[in-house]
């Protein structure tokens, strides 16, 4: 028998990032998000503090992984 486990974390998932700057295209985890991390453009270098307004990037993880946390689960009732 199969065993089903669901295991995925969305804070290391890679994003598109447009420099507000110099508007160059580069990519950031969600996790850079979520702890408001300092990143660099790796274009014109300025410095750019990301920030997770009201915390929506961190609930949403957090949603999500416990939704895949239910799905597994949901998975065990049926073994």
């Amino acid at each position: 028998m199969l065993k089903y486990k669901i295991m995925i974390d969305l804070s290391y998932i890679w994003i598109d990032f447009e420099c507000p700057e110099c508007n160059y295209q580069d990519q950031i985890q969600l996790i850079d998000i979520k702890c408001e991390k300092t990143i660099y453009c790796n274009n014109c270098k300025i410095s750019i503090q990301l920030e997770d307004n009201d915390a929506s990037t961190h609930e949403g993880i957090e949603t999500i992984n416990k939704a895949f946390d239910d799905l597994n689960n949901l998975f065990e009732k049926f073994k």
